[in-house]
């Protein structure tokens, strides 16, 4: 059963239409990547039951995947999409709520989850300029801190386009040119990405690692998952001063009082392993 709409006509967010978000039917992590994260929730939630909001869960593939490998948990799934809703299959451990992220302390008012899910959702959280994107991301994971239980768990996976020096240069230019809302150039650029005249604001590693460290997160968990293209995909991207493309998937947890975290010192002990074919780091 789907409910809890609620329309946002004055939304900060610039929404993709539903022709956009067709495109997303489909599940972008790979076995080796799932099975990865499945690994680390099993040790996480040490066999207890729990329960996972899903935000942008669309068609449910990845929460049925989820309650497939874990029995004792159940899920909300909370997308904008209609049409991506429906294509969810009927399940009693299935909640489906139809809404934006944007409201889902409205949405889910009074309710707190053990584990919230974001999979490659942040990156199209997209405000009228790059600056205001970056604040709906930061608006979204204190939105998230208040519907995680006190020892509730963040796991977010994202693209991770880092640019040569570490720097963050391909994320500004690739929204630059995604944004563009001139049509003619609209209608070109649907041929190659389906955000054109909408835009998108992808981060690197580095980045995003400073962003939640800005909302308040802690990474105590990160699992590194496939780079992307080939020879030819590589020619393309260093045009936009890229050095790589890969998966990230980051455990967050909230910050400690009183700790002092930055994104590129880690005061606590990494254990690296490999875990079905994916560098893992988790931190104790």
């Amino acid at each position: 059963m789907i409910h809890g709409t609620i329309h946002a006509p004055n939304s900060k967010f610039l929404l993709l239409g539903e022709k956009q978000n067709a495109a997303f039917d489909t599940e972008f992590q790979w076995p080796e990547e799932l099975e990865t994260k499945f690994l680390l929730l099993e040790e996480f939630s040490e066999g207890k039951p729990f329960n996972v909001l899903d935000l942008g869960g669309g068609n449910g593939l990845f929460a049925d995947r989820l309650l497939a490998r874990l029995p004792k948990s159940s899920a909300t799934i909370v997308d904008i999409s209609p049409s991506l809703l429906a294509k969810n299959k009927p399940s009693n451990r299935t909640e489906l709520v139809h809404g934006t992220i944007e409201h889902i302390s409205d949405l889910l008012a009074g309710r707190t989850f053990d584990y919230i899910t974001v999979n490659w959702v942040f990156h199209h959280l997209i405000g009228n300029s790059y600056r205001t994107s970056w604040k709906n991301c930061l608006d979204t994971l204190m939105r998230c801190k208040e519907l995680l239980k006190p020892n509730g768990m963040l796991i977010v996976s994202e693209d991770m386009f880092d640019g040569y020096l570490r720097s963050n240069l391909p994320s500004h230019l690739i929204y630059a040119i995604t944004a563009i809302r001139w049509p003619w150039f609209v209608r070109l650029a649907n041929r190659f990405f389906n955000t054109a005249g909408v835009g998108v604001c992808f981060q690197s590693q580095r980045a995003w690692q400073h962003m939640f460290a800005q909302a308040g997160f802690d990474v105590v968990a990160f699992q590194r998952g496939l780079e992307w293209g080939g020879r030819s995909f590589r020619l393309a991207i260093h045009l936009l001063f890229l050095r790589s493309i890969s998966n990230g998937h980051f455990f967050l947890t909230r910050r400690t009082e009183g700790q002092i975290y930055t994104a590129d010192a880690r005061e606590q002990r990494v254990r690296r392993q490999p875990i079905a074919g994916c560098l893992t780091e988790v931190i104790r």
